[in-house]
């Protein structure tokens, strides 16, 4: 990705901004004025990443905000990312997402978890909390990706909990302008 692909992106999508994030989360973001500026400087992506980069604590979320463009600094892609998302990662407040997912997904026939864009557990139903023995789902929300499967064992493709194996299905939905990655498992 370079600067000029960038820029392209934000005039594509007019944006002013470009939010800035690895897989643990969002890292901050860019003016398109600093970008132009690095761009006039002859500075790569990086090299502008390191001199402009400001915290998210500093942006204001404007309501003609739409869907504003995320790079994911280490791969180098380019997605989009909402603002009521990027307001939830800033603030780890689940009110502001305006989403009940147990009204959608708490009596699903399947042990199901959502994770967050960035791999942090959303929601975990009924069956799951079967699964893994416990009855408040506060004791797991809010965990990564890795701690939570590593209550699992491993078995090749498989996981395995309390001497049942599952299949872990898995696959990203957007649910009210939000990008989740949502798991099922199955027993086999």
């Amino acid at each position: 990705m370079t600067l000029h692909e960038v820029i392209k992106t934000l005039y594509k999508f007019s944006s002013e901004i470009l939010i800035l994030a690895n897989e643990n989360g969002i890292l901050g973001f860019l003016n398109k004025e600093d970008i132009i500026a690095g761009l006039n400087q002859n500075l790569l992506l990086d090299q502008v990443i390191s001199v402009y980069q400001k915290s998210i604590n500093q942006l204001e979320i404007s309501r003609s905000y739409r869907d504003i463009p995320i790079l994911d600094v280490k791969a180098k892609d380019i997605d989009l990312i909402s603002k009521e998302e990027i307001l939830f990662e800033k603030y780890l407040d689940q009110s502001l997402m305006n989403v009940d997912f147990k009204i959608i997904f708490e009596n699903l026939v399947l042990p199901m978890v959502l994770f967050s864009r960035f791999g942090k557990l959303l929601f975990i139903n009924n069956q799951m909390r079967g699964i893994i023995g416990i009855d408040d789902e506060n004791e797991v929300i809010g965990l990564t990706k890795e701690v939570f499967w590593g209550m699992f064992e491993r078995e090749g493709k498989l996981v395995k909990r309390k001497n049942e194996r599952f299949k872990v299905f898995s696959q990203i939905i957007i649910v009210f302008n939000f990008k989740l990655e949502s798991c099922i498992l199955v027993r086999v």
